[in-house]
């Protein structure tokens, strides 16, 4: 690539100054602060979660110092992209030696130097220098050894002065599209509780008058319609339910009531034998949905099939998890090879209710309070066996509504996945325009060049010639050891 008047091209050896390494434990009383891999954010790189450590406790990585403006650049394989550039406050604390430190000598800006690095094009670099190591890690050689462009001082400021004003657009276009996915979340919860409180079916109860909720008798006949038998005992009384004024026509309803069996799923160790039956696990259940990645398996000949073969629309209640993830729900549908489902579910056979719009209660924030409220805490999981979900009130509307109810829930999440998906498109396109603008940074397209800028290369030239005649550092001889 042909550069502009006044640029050069160099390696990032040539634009920086050695570091310096202390060891803090040399001073064992004292307090620092430690840059690890984990304290950069790689999406704003910036440090955001600095360790503070005692002398006595740092650790062996803990040895090179850094100074305001330094950019850190790891180069552990999985983080090439955690960078960033040092802020006052942290002038003179540590950072790993997992961490390469660009020191900006007189030929380069810092803030010119952490734009180079964080460009698309440089982690290439480093990624293809990582391809085929046998270490978790590029050398500091690698990053030293990458080529980057050098401007003229002058016109290197006036590139950053634009970077950082387009970066600051971009930030705040950002932190608008990060918020999407809470507000998205907000409109599924909003009418989740619309629904079950009959607020989304107002006009359709003024334009469908006379409809009312199954009755005792009517639901009772519905088990029997799925389960093929009477019911051998009363259902379960409601011991919990939101405070809700319900419409005319609805009713409170225990889920023992509206469901014609409650089974556990497979206690029996699983594999990754693919020829076998899948197994869903909690880790399966995703945001209301079944998630098909990450199974295990059960033989075909297993002593428990097909009696826990799963059945279209059953609806799996996990019922151990932690206590955030515990009873999350969902429905059970469109596969074309049998399926089974481990211990930690619970599957429901509804009967008398939507499969769908119980799975949506219980994933609701109705459904979180009821288990807020009666969740068991074991160490470091929450459980909600099926006892306690028999006995959670529902709200129970008729037949004919609960169609409509589902129609509008349906469309309402239709709309709120649709505003992710925008919102990660237009993430994506940010990410997009902030490597085309990096790119033509260093290509010099991003600013206009001023003749009257010295040249990089007489500048540079000057700096190589200041380093090749300063006397070379002196090492010491080695004390031999003790006999």
């Amino acid at each position: 690539m042909s550069l502009p008047e006044g640029w050069t091209e160099a390696t990032l050896r040539e634009v920086t100054h050695p570091i310096e390494t202390d060891d803090p434990t040399k001073r064992p009383q004292d307090t620092f602060h430690y840059v690890n891999i984990g304290s950069i954010d790689n999406t704003c790189f910036q440090i955001t979660d600095p360790k503070e450590i005692i002398g006595r406790d740092a650790p062996s990585r803990a040895r090179r110092k850094i100074k305001t403006n330094d950019v850190l650049f790891s180069t552990v394989r999985p983080y090439l992209k955690n960078i960033a550039q040092v802020p006052d406050h942290l002038d003179g604390e540590f950072t790993s030696t997992g961490i390469c430190i660009l020191r900006a000598n007189e030929a380069v800006e810092s803030g010119y130097l952490l734009r180079r690095v964080i460009s698309p094009d440089f982690i290439d670099q480093m990624t293809q220098a990582s391809d085929g190591t046998m270490y978790p890690a590029i050398a500091d050689k690698d990053v030293f050894g990458g080529g980057i462009a050098i401007p003229p001082l002058a016109e290197q400021r006036r590139i950053v002065a634009k970077l950082d004003a387009l970066t600051a657009r971009l930030t705040r276009a950002r932190k608008e599209l990060d918020r999407v996915p809470l507000l998205a979340e907000r409109m599924r919860q909003a009418a989740v509780k619309d629904a079950f409180a009959g607020a989304l079916t107002t006009k359709w109860r003024e334009h469908n008058p006379g409809h009312s909720a199954a009755s005792l008798d009517d639901t009772a006949e519905a088990y029997i319609s799925v389960a093929g038998v009477k019911r051998r005992k009363p259902t379960a009384g409601i011991d919990w339910k939101p405070e809700i004024e319900l419409p005319e026509g609805w009713r409170w309803a225990s889920v023992d009531e509206l469901i014609a069996a409650a089974q556990y799923g497979s206690s029996s160790k699983t594999s990754h034998d693919d020829s076998g039956v899948p197994v869903l696990r909690m880790g399966n259940i995703q945001r209301g949905e079944l998630d098909w990645t990450n199974l295990k398996f059960l033989p075909s000949d297993h002593s428990e099939f097909p009696g826990l073969f799963l059945d279209e629309d059953d609806v799996l209640f996990n019922r151990t998890n932690s206590f955030e993830l515990v009873g999350k729900s969902a429905v059970f549908r469109g596969r074309e090879r049998p399926a089974s489902y481990a211990s930690y579910l619970i599957r429901l056979k509804c009967s008398a209710i939507l499969p769908d719009l119980l799975a949506r209660y219980i994933n609701s924030p109705y459904g979180r309070a009821w288990i807020d409220k009666v969740a068991s805490q074991q160490v470091g999981q929450a459980n909600v066996n099926g006892t306690k979900l028999k006995a959670l009130g529902i709200p129970l509307a008729p037949a004919e509504e609960q169609e409509e109810i589902l129609r509008i829930v349906d469309n309402a999440f239709a709309r709120a996945d649709r505003l992710e998906v925008e919102a990660a498109k237009a993430r994506a396109l940010l990410d997009r325009m902030e490597a085309a603008i990096l790119a033509r940074a260093f290509r010099g397209e991003l600013v206009p060049q001023d003749p009257a800028d010295e040249p990089a290369g007489i500048l540079l030239d000057r700096i190589r010639a200041e380093r090749a005649a300063a006397p070379k550092p002196k090492r010491g001889r080695r004390k031999k050891a003790d006999a």
